[in-house]
C-alpha cells in the first residue's frame, strides 16, 4: 500500500515526500488528497495559498475535490450513523478518500485519507486545513474536531467515502 504521511525528524506527521516548514501552510486538507490521487502536481499543492486567493481562484481547490466522484454524499447526525455510514462504503484492508459537506452552505469542509483496518478500526491521514499539521486520527476525532479557537465542527454535515482505485 501507498504509504501517505510519515513521521519527520521532529517526530510531526508530514507527506511523503517531506513538506518543507515553510509550505506547510500552503496546503490544506484538499489539496493534498488532490495530490496524493494524481488530480494536481506537487508544485500545485505546495502553491501559495494567498496568492491564489488574491488572484480570486479557488485557493482551497474544494470544488476540484468535491468533483472527483459522483457518489452523493449522505448526511451524518451522530457517531452512529457515522459508522453505519463507513462499514456500509468501506471494505476492510482498502483505501478510500473520505470527504465531508456542509449541508447548509453545501461547501466542501474536509478531505482526508482513510483505510479500514479491520472491522471496527479506521486510520485517517489528513490535514485539518492551512493552519495545521499533517496528521493521522479515527473517525470519532474527526467527526468531533475542534479547532484552535474552541469550536467544534459543524453537525450539519454530509459524508461520502470514494474507493481511491475508482480515481
Amino acid at each position: 500500500m501507498k504509504v501517505f504521511l510519515q513521521k519527520d525528524s521532529f517526530g510531526n506527521w508530514n507527506a511523503v515526500p517531506l513538506v518543507a516548514a515553510n509550505d506547510i501552510g500552503h496546503v490544506n486538507c484538499h489539496k493534498f488528497i488532490l495530490h496524493m490521487i494524481g488530480k494536481i502536481s506537487w508544485e500545485e499543492m505546495i502553491s501559495n495559498a494567498q496568492k491564489q486567493k488574491e488572484a480570486g481562484t479557488d485557493f482551497t481547490f474544494g470544488e476540484m475535490a468535491r468533483s472527483i466522484s459522483n457518489i452523493p454524499f449522505i448526511l451524518v447526525r451522530d457517531l452512529d450513523s457515522l459508522i453505519a455510514l463507513s462499514n456500509e462504503s468501506c471494505a476492510i484492508g482498502k483505501v478510500y478518500v473520505g470527504q465531508i459537506l456542509d449541508a447548509q452552505t453545501e461547501e466542501m469542509a474536509h478531505s482526508f485519507i482513510i483505510e479500514r483496518k479491520s472491522e471496527n478500526e479506521y486510520v485517517c491521514f489528513d490535514k485539518p486545513g492551512f493552519k495545521y499539521q499533517f496528521s493521522v486520527h479515527d473517525l470519532e476525532s474527526i467527526l468531533n474536531f475542534t479547532n484552535k479557537d474552541g469550536e467544534k465542527s459543524n453537525r450539519n454535515q454530509k459524508w461520502r467515502f470514494v474507493p481511491i482505485n475508482n480515481l
